[in-house]
């Protein structure tokens, strides 16, 4: 069972709705980072998990990021039993939702899931290595029926013109991901479709009409079933005993709320109809076309919102309904709302109405992990900067505002600017960081020659930094470190135009360097750039030992093997950016073959397919778009991340001052500019990406700022949280 449940890369081949899994990187024998996609057809959801091994006994499965949860840990406990060839498993997860309308769901389908997975693990068990007939496992024909239900009240409409009682499971599933993971303009465009039943593109006050007086003659005739089966499931898996007349009572009240609810909807339909269209029919022809549909939705986010919003809450108790919607100012408006949104209604009063007749409640867990921002400084002045940093900078982050507490402080020397840590631990059961010095001066290891420090270093429980040691990195002003895919290698780029690389001991600490070369020749198209190589990044590419290094005085992305055996790198195919972009840093989607380069010259992004084959860059961009407004050219671009789900891609601009937003194209990875977020300081150099937070530091204005992306349209909303902090350059978070 342990290497069924490792087996992450065969997951696609026997768990329900997996439609895509591969294993990142194998730090080691006992670490993994791994990418799953669950869902149906188009409607799909991509996450990262880190996967511990303690090999035979237990796996724990943390997500990294995850659009529905907060937080979710899942642990697997393997325990051999006396009977030959069988063991007992325990299976633990542990959660925070992002909203309450995900609880809800996740409360009505949960138990269901959770079982046909486990149930699926031990089917493929079963199939690898049973080795006498024997019958069937039973696994769960799908999803139970009132779950089921559940699914049919929200997209009966969307799959069916009439009410049906009964959903095939690719319904079930389209229907579930509308309700809880669709996009505002799914939702939209779903409901466009449900009400123009003609399919001629334009709806009419019929068709308007006609669709919300069929969604309610549906909730009328599956709701009392709905509410029956889920009360008696709820029973069942609470193990709490309950009189059937109390349990009955529950059920009519709960059916006694909804009709009062829908008798109050059907009587205000037509007013809500010609609400609606006074909104919606911008030209005043008596019909409502997709974009005037969408336009309304964009202009009223309340229809959408209270999915997730109090409004939802207040939603979820039932006994209070009509007296919620008599709240609102224009309850015609609201009305419509209702009527669109009932399925997600009804399973809020479910929940509701389950709850108080169980007498309980299921708590949720948290996670202990807490997430830490680091950041690196510039701590003296160096003519082009002055630097007032005090070294390495750690905070404490909260992910429910994306507020900063100040945790502690480390000394380390000059200009401790870049810092970078693993996901393994080591020998001493502690994670390692990284960070390099910014300087250039003279070895004393290699006379005649210049040179930057590394780092290795392990965090304090009072956020302070315990250094490992330090060794020179052969090239003058290091500016950046990379880990190997197993995180057994440092790599730093020299400024000063040299690569080198560490082997990691046991301890994590940095041994001796394997590879040192310079790479000095220049492009010589931008003179005070670019008359010598700048090596200023690393970035390894998915699923191989491959590594690429941004040169940026000579234009030119440079790709490298590991050879671990030998310690070395080995010089593969370069590619040439265009002269005088000088590429800079590089970011890559992780949800497809796609990684993106910022040039800090040229203002520019450019994209590049990864050869599935070969691991390597593709020889030219298939996408090089500008960083700054047409009017604007004094700027200079410096970082770049993707969120963690590749739907939006960030840069920060210099001079600009801003953060400039991209939408991804999820078929060919090109870039649509969503336009600049002012970082509210000087010389945005570092951003980080933790989650919805978006963190930069302004290097010149000694400060750092918190901004909240949203999931939908990738904009950027200041959260008023800022910290002054001197000369931050790089910022890192990580949980620990």
């Amino acid at each position: 069972m342990f290497d069924v449940v490792a087996d992450v890369d065969r997951y696609r081949e026997f768990l329900p709705f997996c439609v895509e899994s591969r294993v990142l990187r194998r730090p080691n024998d006992n670490v993994m980072e791994a990418a799953l996609r669950v869902g149906f057809n188009i409607f799909t959801e991509f996450y990262t998990s880190r996967v511990l091994m303690i090999r035979p006994n237990k796996i724990v499965t943390k997500a990294i990021d995850s659009p529905t949860f907060k937080r979710i840990e899942s642990e697997w406990i393997f325990k051999p039993c006396s009977k030959p060839g069988s063991c007992e498993i325990d299976f633990k997860v542990t959660f925070e939702v992002s909203s309450i309308l995900h609880a809800n769901a996740i409360q009505l389908f949960f138990d269901d899931v959770a079982l046909s997975q486990l149930n699926a693990f031990i089917g493929r068990a079963r199939k690898l290595y049973e080795s006498t007939p024997r019958e069937e496992y039973e696994d769960l024909k799908g999803i139970s029926e009132s779950a089921a239900l559940a699914g049919a009240v929200f997209s009966s409409f969307e799959t069916s013109a009439t009410p049906k009682e009964w959903l095939s499971m690719d319904e079930f599933v389209v229907g579930v991901y509308l309700m809880t993971k669709g996009t505002f303009e799914q939702k939209a465009l779903s409901l466009f479709e449900i009400v123009n039943s003609t399919g001629d593109g334009k709806i009419t006050r019929e068709e308007l009409t006609c669709a919300m007086q069929r969604r309610i003659c549906a909730v009328k005739k599956l709701f009392p079933k709905l509410l029956h089966d889920q009360v008696q499931i709820q029973m069942a898996n609470e193990q709490v005993e309950v009189l059937s007349s109390s349990q009955d009572a529950a059920v009519a009240r709960g059916v006694q709320a909804i009709e009062g609810l829908m008798e109050e909807v059907e009587k205000e339909i037509p007013l809500a109809v010609n609400q609606i269209f006074r909104e919606a029919d911008l030209d005043q022809d008596d019909y409502i076309r997709e974009q005037e549909w969408l336009f309304a939705w964009q202009a009223h986010p309340e229809f959408v919102e209270l999915l997730t919003i109090d409004g939802m809450k207040k939603m979820a108790q039932w006994a209070s309904v009509c007296t919620f919607l008599s709240q609102f100012q224009r309850p015609t408006r609201i009305i419509f709302w209702v009527c669109m949104h009932l399925p997600s209604l009804l399973l809020c009063l479910v929940a509701a109405v389950t709850g108080v007749a169980a007498g309980s409640t299921k708590q949720i867990e948290q996670s202990s992990t807490q997430p830490i921002l680091f950041a690196g400084t510039y701590t003296r002045d160096e003519g082009w900067i002055n630097g007032t940093g005090k070294g390495i900078y750690t905070y404490k982050l909260d992910t429910t505002d994306g507020t900063l507490t100040p945790f502690g402080v480390t000394p380390l020397g000059i200009n401790p600017m870049y810092v970078l840590g693993t996901t393994k631990t080591f020998s001493q059961g502690e994670r390692v960081i990284y960070a390099v010095n910014a300087v250039t001066e003279d070895s004393t290891t290699n006379p005649g020659t210049q040179t930057g420090y590394v780092s290795a270093l392990t965090l304090n429980s009072d956020g302070t930094l315990e250094l490992l040691n330090t060794l020179e990195t052969h090239g003058g002003s290091p500016t950046h470190l990379s880990l190997s895919p197993k995180e057994d290698f440092v790599v730093v780029s020299n400024y000063g135009g040299t690569l080198s690389m560490f082997p990691l001991n046991d301890d994590g600490s940095l041994a001796k360097d394997t590879f040192n070369k310079e790479y000095l020749n220049g492009s010589k198209v931008v003179m005070d750039q670019q008359a010598a190589g700048h090596i200023h990044s690393t970035t390894w590419l998915p699923n191989s030992n491959h590594v690429v290094a941004a040169n940026l005085g000579s234009d030119e992305l440079l790709q490298f093997n590991l050879n671990s055996a030998k310690q070395t790198l080995e010089s593969l195919n370069t590619v040439k950016r265009p002269a005088g972009s000088g590429p800079r840093h590089m970011a890559l989607n992780p949800t497809t073959n796609i990684a993106y380069v910022v040039d800090e010259l040229s203002n520019t992004v450019g994209v590049y397919k990864i050869d599935s084959k070969t691991a390597l860059l593709s020889t030219k961009s298939v996408q090089d778009i500008t960083t700054l407004p047409a009017d604007f050219t004094n700027g200079s671009s410096a970082d770049i991340h993707i969120t963690s789900n590749g739907h939006f891609l960030y840069t920060s601009n210099r001079g600009h001052n801003s953060i400039a937003m991209f939408k991804i194209n999820q078929k060919d990875g090109t870039l649509t500019s969503l336009g600049w977020e002012s970082t509210r300081g000087e010389i945005p150099r570092g951003f980080t990406i933790y989650g919805e937070w978006l963190i930069v530091a302004n290097q010149d204005s000694n400060d750092i700022y918190v901004f909240k992306i949203n999931a939908k349209t990738g904009k950027l909303s200041y959260t008023g949280n800022t910290y002054k902090i001197g000369t931050a350059v790089c910022l890192w978070v990580s949980e620990f």
